[in-house]
């Protein structure tokens, strides 16, 4: 007998982070196939591991026909991780297809630029300081 796996419900800012994703696919005009490929496999990994709803579903699937505006997206990401992720995920995407475009890496240095401008720098500092200081007491 299988058991059911207990799937997660997916948050506004984490499917607005892939809506986004989708989008800088689309930033250069064309969805090469690597990307597409990465992007299927993504979203096949999405479906088995959170409930999406069926508003949630067709929103990912018009994304992939229908280039978004990734401004208008970026906003509804409100939990910093998720932000963080679409910088990880965004270049992964377009690095897909082993090529780069210009319009891929103008979106990417804006995401990062962004994502930078949000990081509380003296407290990322003394957090891995705190953590260094763990580390050796107890070596």
């Amino acid at each position: 007998m299988v058991q059911a796996v207990n799937k997660l419900n997916m948050t506004d800012s984490q499917l607005n982070m892939w809506r986004a994703v989708i989008a800088i696919a689309h930033a250069d005009g064309t969805v090469q196939q690597e990307e597409k490929d990465y992007l299927y496999k993504t979203l096949a990994n999405i479906d088995n591991s959170y409930n999406l709803t069926d508003a949630q579903r067709m929103a990912l699937a018009n994304d992939l026909k229908v280039p978004q505006n990734i401004s208008t997206l970026i906003p509804l990401i409100t939990d910093p991780q998720h932000r963080a992720m679409l910088v990880h995920f965004g270049e992964v995407l377009a690095w897909a297809d082993n090529e780069i475009s210009v319009d891929e890496e103008a979106i990417l240095k804006k995401l990062h630029d962004g994502q930078m401008q949000s990081v509380d720098r003296d407290k990322l500092r003394a957090d891995i300081q705190k953590k260094v200081h763990a580390q050796e007491a107890d070596y």
